[in-house]
């Protein structure tokens, strides 16, 4: 049987984990953010030797889904995510209780692209974001034979991913019982636990009152999930004219003023830029370009160096991005809308948007340039989709 191609999320823990938490809002996302970043100098990782082993808080990294920022005085769910050789041990004993040991790397990290498949087979075609791994010297693109030890039994492993357990050879590939007080080499292993587990005694995701929510949310990067958090719509109206007026606002006006149009925010809502009932923008939209890089954005220079050109039904024209924070359930969203206008017999407007959990209007720099590029490109191709579809005009 020919090798099936995965483009994304579904067969790995990380998507997996998120979906779960998310109570199936996988498009809700989360964030990474290094122990460092939230005030955690070092880990103690409590199944690696008794709690003998650390971790600096620069080399490893938490996934938190958006689903936390709804928990008020509990262990907030997450994942943490190091090389082990960050360690700094040769090899340290699972003191922590049964464990899991995925050979596969690709069944755990998502494919850092959002359109390229890979092969679920043999990995290839994957390559996972660094933001996983900081600190880590090993490079996937090199070898793909590197394992990932999960601390947590098998049928708590299916809970925390909402599988049942005889689901989990097929859905993460070939894995192994590690025993307790099995001795594991650090060299080729990669670390995914669960936060909340027994194996942390205390980290800032186990201890709430030792960080704030906002302080949480308002730092680290979007979670790089292959473009879970995407969302595309289309507009298209009539181009009326009379007297060579033309009659329809959205031909004339400035994207600024297209995004606050009441029917313009019920598309984008539809495409997913909120989770709330309204769209209601509370900081921005902002453009991004060489003039002006808003405070939002981070790491600008992939987005002001895009080719600003697309097509958009065989007509060439600019996709440009906007930036902005709007109104959300529980908070609020940063979002970045990357949209396109033809003007012809119909107007046409095509929007890509991507998003990412905020604490509050105060965010700044939660927008990395290199996310903007990667929903950018998935923008482009969706449209050149959108066209093959259409067929001739």
């Amino acid at each position: 049987m020919a090798a099936r191609k995965q483009k994304g999320i579904w067969k790995n823990v990380i998507g997996s984990f998120t979906h779960e938490t998310n109570a199936g809002g996988l498009s809700d996302g989360g964030l990474i953010v290094t122990p460092a970043d939230v005030g955690a100098e070092t880990i103690e990782l409590g199944f690696a030797d008794g709690g003998a082993v650390d971790l600096l808080g620069t080399e490893a990294s938490f996934l938190v889904p958006t689903e936390a920022r709804a928990m008020d005085g509990e262990p907030l769910p997450g994942m943490l995510f190091a090389s082990a050789t960050s360690t700094g041990v040769d090899a340290f004993q699972n003191t922590g209780g049964e464990g899991l040991l995925i050979e596969q790397p690709w069944r755990v990290f998502p494919n850092e692209s959002w359109t390229e498949e890979y092969d679920d087979e043999t990995g290839e075609g994957w390559s996972p974001s660094t933001a996983w791994i900081p600190g880590s010297t090993w490079d996937p693109n090199e070898s793909k034979s590197v394992s990932t030890f999960i601390p947590t039994d098998e049928a708590t492993f299916a809970s925390r991913l909402g599988v049942e357990t005889r689901e989990l050879r097929d859905r993460f590939g070939p894995y192994r019982t590690v025993e307790a007080d099995e001795e594991l080499r650090t060299d080729e292993l990669l670390i995914a636990a669960f936060t909340d587990d027994r194996t942390f005694p205390s980290t800032p995701l186990t201890s709430p009152d030792r960080i704030d929510i906002g302080q949480l949310f308002n730092a680290g990067i979007s979670a790089p999930l292959s473009g879970a958090t995407f969302g595309f719509s289309v507009l298209a109206t009539p181009n009326a004219s009379v007297a060579g007026q033309n009659l329809n606002p959205l031909a004339g006006l400035e994207f600024e003023e297209i995004f606050a149009h009441e029917e313009v925010r019920d598309v984008l809502r539809r495409a997913g830029v909120t989770d709330a009932r309204t769209v209601e923008w509370l900081v921005g939209p902002d453009a991004v370009d060489g003039d002006r890089v808003p405070p939002l954005v981070a790491n600008p220079d992939p987005i002001l160096e895009a080719d600003p050109a697309t097509t958009l039904l065989d007509d060439e024209v600019d996709l440009r991005t906007f930036v902005g924070v709007l109104n959300g359930q529980v908070g609020p969203w940063a979002i970045a809308i990357h949209a396109a206008r033809l003007v012809d017999d119909d107007i046409v407007l095509a929007t890509g948007i991507n998003r990412r959990p905020v604490a509050d209007t105060d965010a700044t720099g939660v927008l990395d340039g290199e996310t903007l590029t990667r929903a950018r490109e998935l923008t482009t191709a969706t449209m050149v989709t959108l066209r093959k579809a259409g067929g001739d005009r």
